[in-house]
């Protein structure tokens, strides 16, 4: 008889820890597709070949930059920039960010374990990127540094139609990197698109899940793509099928999200025209930021900046010593 009630006791309790483990870790149901209140509704994905921006409402079309598709050419060349808190790593191909890893934040907790880096292998961060612009931009093409310093580097690149120039400077003291860029127009033609940067990773592979592995929140190295718009914070989560999308209105930033960290890229020009566009692709995903369309006469020339952040969400993963030899 006391066997029978010790079984009866152990069913019980086994279906309250259950049912207290749905309550509190329940999956969270997909997001709306349409928003109400200040956010502005998502800019419709469609297929387009126009290059420019159509005039005035609100810009539909395709999100495919226009950029050099040619192999870089030349050597790669990389330049490393440290400061007490981060150590950003930049290469010529495309003039961006190659590896950004934090001083005594490590994947796991072995002894060996590498720093955690917030651009990844098959990452690219602050990559220059345009939206229906007339003409192209460099891409992966090999720039020519022309400046550096103990804080900051300067690239450069020449076509026929602009000169690109990009200085990146870090911030010593915090969590910040600024990215400039300045476009002067050499052609004899206006040129014209909507500007901004890039932010791409690729998700670690899922890891099988058993019963009690949603006490841990999954894998804390898997990045959502998160931004503030109109004074919302919003989270895009990947599912099982690929998408793409683009919000429009004042985006303070968007960036790259994990369990304790986030990259992001911070705009400078708060405006109702800015652009996020998102995407998700197998194991990949990627966030950009795009200021307000130019338009740079023959002649003249634009500049603007971004800047890259990677705020740390908690303390967990780092050890009593601050660097790394």
């Amino acid at each position: 008889m006391k066997q029978e009630q010790r079984s009866l006791v152990a069913v019980v309790l086994s279906l309250a820890v259950f049912v207290l483990w749905y309550w509190l870790f329940a999956p969270t149901p997909p997001e709306p597709k349409t928003e109400t209140g200040e956010k502005s509704a998502p800019i419709a994905e469609t297929k387009s070949e126009q290059p420019a921006t159509p005039s005035g409402g609100a810009e539909k079309g395709s999100s495919v930059s226009q950029q050099e598709t040619t192999k870089p050419k030349g050597p790669k060349e990389l330049s490393k920039i440290s400061s007490p808190l981060l150590e950003a790593t930049f290469v010529n191909h495309g003039a961006q960010l190659e590896s950004l890893t934090l001083a005594g934040y490590y994947q796991d907790v072995g002894s060996d374990a590498p720093l955690i880096d917030l651009v990844g292998e098959q990452g690219r961060a602050l990559a220059l990127d345009c939206r229906y612009c007339n003409f192209k931009l460099p891409g992966e093409a090999s720039y020519q540094k022309i400046a550096s310093d103990e804080y900051g580097v300067t690239y450069r690149w020449r076509s026929k139609e602009v000169i690109v120039t990009r200085r990146y400077t870090v911030d010593p003291k915090r969590y910040l990197i600024d990215s400039e860029w300045t476009i002067e127009n050499v052609s004899g033609r206006s040129l014209e698109g909507q500007i901004g940067l890039a932010w791409s990773t690729t998700n670690p592979p899922s890891k099988k899940k058993g019963f009690l592995s949603g006490l841990g929140g999954g894998d804390v190295n898997e990045k959502t793509v998160a931004y503030q718009l109109a004074g919302s914070i919003e989270r895009l989560r990947r599912e099982k099928s690929d998408r793409e999308g683009l919000e429009q209105g004042v985006i303070a930033w968007t960036g790259l999200e994990s369990r304790y960290f986030l990259s992001a890229l911070v705009s400078r020009q708060l405006s109702e025209q800015e652009v996020l566009r998102y995407r998700f692709q197998g194991a990949e995903l990627e966030a950009a930021l795009y200021y307000p369309k130019v338009v740079i006469a023959p002649g003249d020339r634009t500049s603007a900046h971004l800047r890259g952040i990677a705020p740390m969400a908690s303390a967990i993963g780092r050890r009593d010593s601050p660097h790394r030899s």
